[in-house]
């Protein structure tokens, strides 16, 4: 069998030509202009000019699946793609005695309020009764590799910890799966039957959308505070997304849907087409949302795991990190012993130690290195960041503990006493060591095995150790406190680049740019 396929770029068009390619059929794109489609061949045309035209393109085909379908944009452009389309399609299936397909919306009303569900409810109406041999298939919220829906809440609660739930969050959803609509499509085009029904293609039992974003979050092991937003206010926000943004998290046609619910009767499509729903479980929800970042790229929650694909290859490297860690302690703290200063002990300990862990754990430092606008940002901000953090403790305790603020402000001086101008290349392997060791070796494994915040705070033990006699003891509490922020900098934006920057620019500026001062009274 050969379908003809309107709308075959879309997430849904791409599914259904691989599961007609998967039962041996062939699958035809009717485009308005060249795209890119998985379908067996493409054919442009305009399905709107003469129906000659439409009649002539399908000829030799078996069948027609209209998937058009438009959430965003004018009235006028949802009547021409909910309205006109269908129309000359059942002219055209009509002309060619083909059989048509036709995807509509689970709960389809005549709705003056929404645009959307108003142009689907009269496509729907133009199809009924017109001589076609037409099945009208009602799905719900679709979900699946490539979703909006699954992928958009994922984006969005790794976006923050507070999700706005339009009107609460109590409409109703039967989210069904993307190859339960295919395996649909397809049946609906074997059976006889079908012919002039419609069906609803829906999940199993209506969940509210709450649970949803609740099933989610705890999917993606991620808190999240479900806090209830009025539509009248939700409403402007997305109709400003629209315009500002390329693939906004929700359009108004699809807040229309999330706040009225989305519902139907999957029990004549079991019935008669053979559907049976398929379950929204956990390995699903990981699988389709695992590539998914916050939502335009930054998160606003205290931590957030950017490179999630660094910490799964860098789990089974754990039980190699937990037999490399004495000697990443070991070797710093004893050579500081035995060389008795700062510049003796540190280059010469990651000299040794940096060609040892590149080897010996095989993590993916070419990515993690990657040179980009946003990790040079970052990296630089960063160390704006702990520079003032370092002076506000600075002026803090010159207030309340001014003897131990001289002290603390003084150990810059420690770095200071090193050889010259020459000290450079020694800074920079030092600084590239301790993050190659302990904030990429040790602390990534550690952080898929025990979680981000317990291997952050691990790993600033263990570099507060391994300086535990390069300088005064004051040195321990900035060794910490350094140990700590460059730790939840590289969890947080998986780049060690971003996190080698910070560290190098922070410790120029202290020690011959900026050198903290003390102003106790």
């Amino acid at each position: 069998m050969e379908v003809a396929i309107v709308g075959a770029s879309g997430f849904l068009g791409r599914h259904l030509c691989a599961h007609l390619r998967a039962c041996g059929h062939r699958s035809v794109a009717l485009l308005r202009g060249p795209r890119e489609t998985d379908a067996d061949r493409d054919l442009v045309l305009d399905l709107l000019g003469d129906p000659g035209e439409l009649s002539r393109a399908v000829a030799g085909v078996d069948a027609i699946v209209n998937l058009a379908g438009l959430k965003r944009g004018s009235s006028e452009a949802m009547e021409r793609a909910h309205i006109k389309i269908p129309a000359a399609l059942y002219e055209g299936a009509l002309r060619a005695d083909l059989r048509l397909v036709h995807i509509s919306v689970a709960g389809c009303r005549d709705d003056p309020d929404s645009p959307y569900m108003a142009t689907k409810w009269r496509g729907e109406a133009v199809l009924r009764g017109s001589g076609a041999a037409v099945t009208i298939l009602r799905p719900g919220v679709i979900y699946g590799e490539g979703d909006d829906l699954l992928r958009n809440l994922a984006a969005m609660i790794r976006h923050s910890p507070i999700f706005p739930a339009p009107g609460g969050g109590g409409a109703l959803l039967q989210p069904v799966a993307v190859a339960d609509v295919c395996a649909a499509i397809i049946a609906a085009l074997d059976a006889e039957i079908a012919e002039d029904k419609t069906y609803d293609i829906v999940g199993g039992s209506p969940v509210e959308l709450r649970a949803l974003v609740r099933q989610v979050a705890q999917a993606l092991s991620l808190p999240l505070w479900i806090v209830p937003a009025p539509i009248p206010l939700m409403r402007p926000v997305a109709a400003l997304m629209e315009r500002l943004l390329a693939d906004p998290p929700v359009t108004r046609a699809q807040l229309g849907l999330l706040s009225a619910g989305v519902t139907g009767d999957p029990e004549p499509a079991q019935r008669e087409l053979g559907i049976e729903a398929s379950p929204l479980d956990r390995p699903t929800i990981e699988a389709v949302c695992a590539d998914v970042g916050p939502w335009l790229g930054i998160s606003l929650r205290p931590l957030w795991i950017a490179d999630t694909t660094t910490m799964r290859i860098a789990a089974p490297q754990l039980r190699r990190a937990l037999a490399l860690l004495p000697l990443a302690v070991g070797l710093p703290l004893t050579l500081s012993l035995a060389a008795g200063d700062l510049w003796g002990a540190m280059p010469l300990s990651y000299a040794l130690l940096l060609p040892t862990v590149v080897v010996a754990l095989p993590l993916p430092y070419r990515r993690l290195l990657r040179l980009d606008t946003r990790a040079l940002l970052t990296g630089g901000g960063a160390a704006a960041i702990l520079y003032g953090l370092g002076a506000a403790v600075i002026a803090l305790l010159g207030q309340i503990a001014p003897a131990a603020a001289t002290a603390l402000a003084e150990l810059e001086l420690v770095a200071a006493d090193g050889p010259g101008l020459w000290m450079a290349p020694l800074l920079v392997l030092t600084v590239i060591g301790e993050e190659v060791v302990f904030r990429t070796a040790l602390l990534l494994p550690l952080a898929a095995r025990i979680g981000p915040w317990a291997a952050v705070i691990l790993c600033a033990l263990l570099y507060t150790l391994a300086h535990a006699a390069a300088g005064p003891p004051l040195l321990l509490l900035a060794a910490a406190g350094a140990g700590l922020f460059w730790g939840y900098l590289h969890i947080r934006t998986g780049s060690l680049l971003a996190t080698i920057l910070c560290h190098l620019l922070w410790d120029i500026a202290v020690i011959a740019v900026a050198p903290y001062s003390v102003t106790a009274t």
